[in-house]
């Protein structure tokens, strides 16, 4: 998360400093209302936790969220802002420009990064996760084409160049129903295994089934094979057979995601994989 670092450690030394002030208010007997040490409080929360969500995150999936973790920045950038024009009545307008500047120096190691061949591809040393990659930077490009983000069209555009001209798969075609798993927050608890292995309820209540394949002898012929026994599953409608919505073939491993079915009324169609 090194394009964030600059922004991160300034809003740190800032919860850092009114947490000094408050500590000589309540030395001096003039804390101010509790409504206002809540507000500090839940400030700190939300920037642990953007600390936690984001720290240690390959560097595709930063770009991905890229555009979500400014945001997240900016608004516990105003948040803090006002605590300290709460807090201590001091003249916070400067800031909005180290903001600027801290938004600049984002754009430029995140970019910097990905012109970095050796940085970009130390987390996509093997084919399966470079087509991966693949895959999912050709999912976000029609999000992004959509949202009409010129500079977010620039850059994966780029690296599906880059990462094209490195994979030695010929299978690279983009199914229907494909989606990376980065897009469901899985819970790490299991429940009875399924026809094709564990089942995981995810937090936006759907149900994500992980293949039990044995790693080591999954290749290309594999992926293409799953590929096919995916597009038959997904071409089926039967009011007896649960609805999938999407799923990917060459993850590690391999996954299909369906509804959450209530009262064991419905099972995945078992399949030759």
């Amino acid at each position: 998360m090194n394009e964030c670092q600059s922004a991160c450690e300034r809003i740190y030394s800032r919860l850092q400093n009114l947490f000094a002030d408050l500590q000589e208010m309540d030395r001096k007997d003039q804390l101010p209302s509790s409504n206002l040490r809540h507000q500090y409080v839940d400030e700190l929360k939300r920037y642990l936790c953007f600390l936690q969500r984001h720290h240690g995150n390959k560097l595709l999936f930063r770009v991905f969220q890229h555009r979500f973790m400014v945001g997240e920045l900016e608004e516990l950038n105003k948040c803090v802002n006002e605590l300290f024009v709460k807090l201590l009545d001091v003249d916070t307008i400067s800031w909005n420009i180290q903001w600027e500047e801290d938004c600049f120096v984002q754009k430029a190691v995140l970019d910097a990064s990905l012109s970095d061949t050796n940085v970009l591809f130390r987390d996509l040393q093997s084919s399966r996760a470079q087509l991966e990659a693949l895959l999912t930077l050709k999912v976000e490009l029609g999000k992004i084409i959509r949202l009409k983000e010129e500079e977010g069209l620039i850059r994966v555009n780029a690296l599906i160049e880059t990462i094209s001209a490195a994979l030695r798969v010929s299978d690279t075609m983009l199914p229907s129903w494909f989606i990376p798993e980065i897009h469901f927050e899985v819970q790490p608890m299991t429940f009875p295994r399924g026809d094709l292995g564990l089942k995981y309820y995810t937090a936006e209540k759907f149900v994500i089934e992980r293949f039990s394949v044995d790693d080591s002898v999954v290749d290309e012929s594999m992926w293409v094979k799953i590929r096919k026994e995916m597009d038959v599953l997904f071409a089926l409608r039967h009011p007896n057979i649960l609805r999938l919505y999407c799923a990917s073939h060459f993850s590690s491993p391999p996954f299909l995601v369906s509804k959450n079915a209530e009262n064991g009324g419905s099972s995945l169609v078992p399949g030759s994989l």
